[in-house]
């Protein structure tokens, strides 16, 4: 399997290979590569089969088909009956196929590894390093801020900063949370934000949640209990997750230990042994804080 950062070398370095399968959610970088690539050929052309694609390549034509970008969309019939020789080369021709779910990945790795390429879960980092070749013109504490807050990764962030471009020069009179609201990513409301915190042990970030949270205060313990079980899918998991960027941040015995806390807390809210959600909440951000977290023996051992 190709890396993003390999099929972007090769891609946007304008030396691109025959034949790419782009696979996974990220559509941003997907249409970013798509885009540049289409900037390369004569044509830009869209087909429906592969097969019927590659069949033709090996056909006699009085127009020739070089100098041309085939894009083929979810074309699942292609994947019913997979070989190497199936696909067939044109000179001075690209081929890409698009797809999403992991089934389509998972056989395509096997039969072209060579030519596939995985766009998940890439780091506010990456983001980071595209929108500022994007948007050259906007301050990259800017970009950073978008980078950071979107959870939508590269596609959502580029929409958000084509619409803080029309007001470049106007964003240093604006408050960050303002700034926010005013895209659509006002994500101090937000669980899913408070769970990024927790997850990347950002004790200031899951607070300042929890302090402008106009909800169920309840509601984000059970995210926290969410957190632990994500990170620990992703600690497993072969390939890419939504939380697999934050696995650096913790040990196996941290993410159980912290499991442990946010369900015992539940299981206490929900027996009215607790009824201070925000307390609870200060208690479990506060353990992001140490080095290890400790266990709930540990913590209920008198001093």
């Amino acid at each position: 399997m190709l890396t993003i950062q390999q099929a972007g070398m090769e891609i946007l370095g304008d030396n691109p290979r025959y034949l790419y399968f782009f696979c996974g959610t990220e559509y941003g970088v997907k249409n970013k590569y798509i885009d540049h690539l289409s900037t390369l050929f004569n044509s830009v052309v869209e087909v429906d089969s592969l097969d019927e694609l590659f069949s033709s390549f090996n056909k006699k034509r009085l127009i020739s088909m070089s100098n041309t970008l085939y894009i083929c969309r979810y074309d699942f019939d292609f994947l019913k009956k997979l070989y190497v020789n199936k696909v067939k080369k044109q000179e001075g021709c690209c081929v890409v196929a698009v797809y999403e779910d992991e089934k389509s990945f998972s056989k395509l790795n096997k039969v072209f590894p060579e030519n596939v390429v995985r766009f998940d879960a890439v780091s506010d980092r990456f983001v980071l390093k595209y929108l500022s070749n994007d948007f050259p013109d906007i301050d990259e504490r800017y970009l950073n801020l978008v980078a950071v807050s979107c959870t939508g990764g590269y596609g959502q962030a580029k929409i958000v900063c084509s619409q803080l471009n029309h007001i470049r020069n106007s964003l240093s009179s604006i408050e960050d949370e303002r700034l926010l609201s005013l895209v659509g990513l006002d994500n101090k409301l937000t669980e899913q934000a408070m769970m990024k915190y927790a997850a990347a042990r950002n004790f200031s970030g899951v607070m300042k949640v929890v302090d402008s949270f106009e909800g169920d205060v309840s509601n984000l313990i059970n995210g926290m209990c969410h957190v632990a079980i994500e990170l620990d899918k992703a600690m497993d998991s072969r390939s890419p997750t939504e939380y697999s960027k934050y696995v650096k941040f913790w040990s196996r015995e941290d993410v159980y230990n912290f499991f442990d806390q946010a369900y015992t807390q539940t299981l206490s809210m929900r027996s009215a042994l607790s009824t201070d959600s925000y307390s609870v909440m200060v208690y479990l951000a506060s353990l992001l804080r140490f080095n290890k977290i400790p266990s709930v023996e540990q913590m209920s051992c008198p001093m």
